[in-house]
């Protein structure tokens, strides 16, 4: 348009958009090859398209006739009124005739106007003959990239099927001809080369399965139905499985094609096959296992029986608990002691006495840790609501894998007894504290009387005296700490103390009231505890004067200490008699003494069992290592001073 308003050529807007819709018309009218890919464009840039082709024409023309005088013919032209005019099939000159009266002067001028029609229609061919040859360029580039496009989902396909172990086939009837896939090749362990036919093929399938491949693609063709089933195939004399599916493509009712797909599924069947063989194996397992498991159960049965019979026969009061603490059996001795006629609604904080509960937890928890059995003292209410003293022993049973699972007990009355001792204990208790008053004031004279006594004989006599004072106020000290366990009214005072200073103090004395003996240090004594200073010293001398007391001729006595994680270990170890093995559990038992041949020691039997209390209440163990005519080592544990607070007590209940 610019290069003809630079000729000065006047158009009228109308008539330019007349042409270009009569032209646009035209194109599809004629409907040349390359308007089939031109119809997908939208409208709008169809028509964009063609009022540029429009503008090439015009600017074509004008450069073709730079003298044409276009001007006066299109005004000339654009004058005539059209609106009214209908077109039909008449010549040109009808149609200038018709369009103008002047029809000489139209007459003239349309030669020209044709001349410029024909080199537009020429213009049309030429850009016709590119489009053709576009439309057929184009129609090359989708035919290659479809080419291309189907190459790489071949390829994609083949990798497939490579991956899943699958193939297809195909079989034509009317050719006679059977085309493999390359996995099938390779499933069938077969070579390209190798000659496809029904009877070839047939000699792979194992010859169980022929009969039955037969029937399924006989069925699938008379029925028009797919077919789906597994076989086996026999290559190199190994066994491997397929699975193939098919159907048959039919043409005037008869077959012309077969066609399918066939998998390796050797893998799996060998896990199924492996999976049914070790479901055999189980199931044959089980069933021994149920055969042993009622022979056992028989077996158990009869344990139990015996086992009942025993605990209804014996005269003790027993009984039986889960590993809650939860009672499950009763003797009938039991049940006749409580006034019950079954377990129904049996609870344990019914029966047993409020203040030995603890203690029975206590035991209990212990027994659970350390796997051995317990004895223990409570009291236990009778049918009539007055509670007996009972000793109990009490067994924890564990599995084969360590785990508790039951208890078994048994409670023999020891009342009257225990009345005895309690009175014994009173007695001790009453005569203790009596005597400890005139005893402090008969030491009190005797040291006025070696202060005073000049004689040298009866000093000596004063000064004996003196010293079974001593004797006697460590006697009636001893049965004091005795009376004050039994009441649960022994008590320490905690102070952080060097264990090094406590050793020390306990060798200078010794070494002064019994010069014949070495007492050594070995170890570390560097560290501290928090722990009553007399009442360790107290236990200090026990060990020591035990060791002076069962001495033979070697007179050596090694105090040994070393720390181990939170707490300290001290040992002291004599070359005495020794003790018997079948003592040393009753050794911190009261009033208990080490039996000995032809050698009497004196003794109540009360320092090892205070000095187990003492330890005990300081959170330690105590135990003891001897061997007879060798020797004994008694050791004691102290919390060290900074581990002191995390050493508490647990309650323990017991289940009710």
């Amino acid at each position: 348009m610019k290069r003809l308003k630079n000729l000065g050529i006047i158009v009228k807007k109308d008539f330019l958009k007349e042409f270009k819709s009569a032209f646009i018309a035209t194109v599809k009218e004629q409907n040349p090859p390359v308007l089939f890919h031109l119809k997908k464009l939208p409208e709008n840039d169809f028509a964009s398209l063609m009022n540029k082709v429009i503008d090439a024409f015009l600017a074509s023309i004008i450069e073709d006739n730079e003298n044409y005088d276009l001007k006066e013919k299109l005004e000339f032209f654009l004058s005539v009124d059209v609106k009214s005019y209908k077109y039909s099939k008449k010549d040109s000159s009808d149609f200038i005739a018709f369009l103008h009266a002047e029809k000489s002067a139209l007459i003239s001028i349309l030669p020209l106007i044709s001349q410029d029609i024909k080199k537009i229609l020429a213009h049309i061919k030429s850009i016709e003959s590119y489009f053709i040859i576009i439309h057929k360029k184009t129609i090359d580039i989708f035919q290659s990239y479809a080419i291309e496009e189907v190459k790489k989902a071949n390829i994609l396909l083949n990798e497939a099927q490579q991956i899943g172990k699958i193939g297809n086939w195909k079989h034509d009837f009317i050719k006679g001809k059977t085309t493999w896939s390359d996995t099938l090749f390779e499933l069938h362990g077969i070579d390209k080369n190798f000659k496809l036919s029904v009877e070839n093929m047939y000699h792979l399938v194992h010859p169980e399965d022929r009969s039955f491949i037969e029937n399924e693609i006989n069925d699938s063709r008379i029925n028009k139905e797919h077919f789906d089933f597994q076989y086996r195939l026999v290559i190199d004399g190994q066994i491997k499985f397929a699975h193939t599916r098919g159907k048959f493509i039919f043409k005037d009712n008869q077959p012309r094609k077969l066609i399918g797909i066939t998998q390796d599924v050797t893998d799996k069947m060998e896990l199924v096959i492996s999976l049914r063989k070790n479901e055999e194996e189980l199931i044959k397992l089980n069933e021994r296992l149920n055969k042993k498991v009622k022979e056992r159960t028989k077996e158990l049965e009869a344990y139990a029986e015996k086992f009942k019979f025993l605990l209804e026969t014996m005269p003790q009061l027993a009984w039986t608990a889960d590993a809650e603490g939860r009672i499950t059996y009763m003797n009938s001795q039991w049940l006749h002691y409580t006034g019950r006629n079954s377990l129904e609604g049996f609870k344990t904080k019914d029966y047993l006495h409020p203040e030995d509960w603890k203690a029975m937890n206590m035991c209990r928890e212990k027994a659970k840790k350390t796997n051995e059995q317990f004895e223990i003292k409570y009291r236990w209410k009778r049918a009539d609501n007055k509670y007996r003293w009972f000793l109990g022993k009490i067994v924890p049973v564990k599995n084969e894998d360590g785990q508790l699972y039951m208890w078994i007990g048994t409670a023999t009355e020891i009342h009257n007894q225990e009345i005895s001792s309690q009175r014994k204990d009173e007695f001790i208790s009453i005569a203790s504290h009596e005597l400890k008053t005139p005893l402090t004031n008969i030491k009190a004279y005797v040291q006025l009387l070696e202060q005073r006594i000049e004689d040298t004989t009866l000093k000596s006599f004063a000064e004996k005296a003196g010293i079974h004072v001593d004797k006697l106020s460590v006697l009636i000290a001893d049965l004091l700490d005795l009376s004050k366990i039994q009441s649960g009214q022994l008590t320490i005072e905690l102070t952080e103390l060097s264990i090094e200073t406590i050793v020390n103090e306990c060798i200078e004395t010794f070494n002064l009231t019994n010069p014949g003996f070495s007492i050594i240090k070995k170890g570390d004594f560097s560290y501290k505890i928090k722990a009553d200073k007399r009442r360790i010293e107290q236990v200090l001398v026990n060990f020591i004067s035990n060791s002076i007391k069962y001495a033979r001729s070697n007179k050596d006595i090694i105090i040994e200490s070393y720390m181990e994680r939170d707490h300290g270990n001290i040992a002291i170890t004599d070359q005495g008699i020794g003790i018997p093995s079948g003592q040393l559990d009753k050794i911190f038992k009261r009033f208990y003494r080490v039996e000995t041949k032809g050698k009497f020691i004196k003794g109540m039997g009360l320092g090892l069992f205070i000095s187990k209390e003492i330890i005990n209440l300081h959170k330690g163990n105590i135990w003891v290592k001897s061997t007879v005519d060798i020797g004994s080592t008694f050791c004691f544990t102290v919390p060290l001073a900074q581990s002191i607070e995390n050493n508490k007590s647990q309650e323990l209940y017991f289940a009710q």
